[in-house]
């Protein structure tokens, strides 16, 4: 079967690389191939991160990928609270980047349903993290 529903919070004791080879089954990063394999958890519209303390950097990784075109990511909604994003220098990059993308296709008329590409990503839960502040 399928998940579309994934949680894991409060889970302190997972190590970055760990947390990276999971955001790899979430989806690929970097360039596409022809004709790839979809990441095991690809089909995955829901996912809940909260209290994992993953900082900015980690935080930013996973929507990163979401909003990467050839990752093969479909989430819907991403909850990322309680994960000491802190100042979100990397969070703000990575959508500040998006909106350029989306706003650029935009203004040069790519018609974003049919020709151009838009994030499945509707929610993005980014409370209990002290934004702008700390680190």
């Amino acid at each position: 079967g399928k998940f579309t529903c994934l949680g894991i919070r409060n889970s302190l004791q997972i190590s970055r690389d760990l947390w990276i080879t999971f955001f790899h089954m979430l989806g690929k990063s970097g360039p596409a191939k022809r004709n790839p394999a979809p990441a095991p958890l690809s089909g995955l519209k829901i996912l809940d991160l909260s209290g994992n303390k993953l900082g900015d950097e980690a935080s930013a990784m996973v929507l990163e990928l979401v909003h990467d075109k050839d990752s093969g990511c479909s989430l819907e909604q991403l909850d990322l609270s309680g994960n000491r994003i802190g100042r979100g220098t990397n969070i703000i990059r990575v959508l500040r980047a998006y909106t350029e993308y989306y706003r650029y296709n935009q203004t040069v008329g790519v018609k974003m349903m049919r020709k151009g590409w838009k994030s499945s990503l509707h929610s993005l839960i980014l409370a209990e993290n002290d934004l702008f502040l700390g680190q």
